[in-house]
């Protein structure tokens, strides 16, 4: 099973699409353990997608169709504009509950 993936970075506006057969060590990488990369001077990010597909073959489509001009179009239009009100909420409710940074592990997300 293969995740495709969107992040995005609210601080930056940016988005960045990937694909993982291992998302929450692949979402790690991103915001904490990558030394190099463009991922890493837009840190932090948040996952704003996902869509489970069977094999790599279809993941690597998926993404490459989310990274044409139509694609991010959709992005931009359909998927980012769903997600944008959630972001006080999210980090009021963290900001009471938490110390540190549990939206850096996708599995916090399943408790909101």
């Amino acid at each position: 099973m293969f995740t495709v993936y969107v992040l995005y970075s609210r601080q930056y506006d940016k988005i960045y699409i990937g694909y993982s057969s291992d998302l929450q060590t692949r979402f790690k990488y991103h915001n904490e353990l990558a030394k190099k990369g463009w991922t890493i001077r837009y840190r932090p990010w948040t996952i704003a997608h996902t869509e489970q597909l069977e094999t790599k073959a279809q993941a690597m489509k998926r993404e490459k169709q989310l990274k044409s001009a139509a694609g991010r179009k959709h992005i931009w239009n359909e998927l980012i504009p769903k997600i944008l009100p959630l972001f006080p909420l999210l980090f009021a409710r963290l900001e009471k509950k938490y110390d540190s940074y549990p939206w850096l592990d996708i599995s916090f997300f399943q408790y909101l």
